[in-house]
């Protein structure tokens, strides 16, 4: 691959990377199109590498490409987001067994150190701020857990919903009661016992599936 290659992938790179970002904090609609022109325009970078950046964006699930009509936020049905949930709860579940029986002190400490993130996002009602912590903390876990392959999967499954957490309303409610999951959770961890990891992590997963129907306006 020549300089000129290189560059321009790394373009493409970034502006997927800002354009997925700004799905993500819920600043495009789910089904919204994406103007080529106006991207390219507000990024800095030629309308080519934009395409290039939609193009990888639509293979990661996050987008898709209609022929003829141009790159859309992608819209998920319910029913398809109800059973994303289900095998996050399984996968999750995993996750925090494996953690339970491979934590060190400094796994501790670092799981300690988002614990206290988040806290701080909830008491400061800063939704954003708390949903971006929650998702570092549950790809901490998957992180620690060291299957590569489950996170994958698991982060890709994050990856289609995002964009509909993103615009939930939040309220203290809402934050406390996540917080109170992740406590009792890491209370289970820090203890050994990986089976209540494992139902606790199953059990917030589903309780994060509740939330959303019962906080979310879903438009089918």
């Amino acid at each position: 691959m020549d300089k000129e290659s290189r560059g321009s992938g790394t373009k493409a790179i970034d502006a997927r990377q800002v354009i997925e970002e700004a799905i993500l904090k819920g600043e495009f609609d789910a089904g919204e199109k994406l103007n080529e022109a106006t991207l390219a325009a507000s990024i800095g970078v030629s309308r080519g590498t934009i395409r290039e950046a939609l193009r990888s964006l639509a293979s990661l699930g996050v987008i898709e490409i209609i022929p003829n009509r141009g790159a859309f936020v992608r819209k998920l049905r319910l029913s398809d987001v109800l059973e994303s949930y289900d095998i996050r709860a399984e996968l999750f579940a995993y996750a925090a067994r494996t953690v339970t029986n491979r934590l060190t002190p400094r796994m501790t400490e670092e799981l300690k150190a988002v614990m206290a993130a988040m806290q701080a996002a909830s008491d400061a009602e800063d939704s954003h701020a708390y949903h971006r912590e929650n998702l570092r903390f549950h790809a901490m876990l998957f992180e620690m857990s060291n299957n590569r392959k489950a996170s994958e999967i698991y982060h890709s499954l994050v990856r289609e919903i995002s964009i509909y957490r993103a615009n939930m309303i939040y309220n203290r409610a809402v934050t406390l009661n996540s917080q109170e999951e992740h406590q009792r959770l890491l209370e289970a961890i820090f203890a050994g016992d990986e089976a209540r990891a494992g139902k606790l992590a199953r059990d917030h997963i589903m309780g994060g599936k509740t939330r959303f129907v019962n906080y979310f306006k879903y438009v089918d």
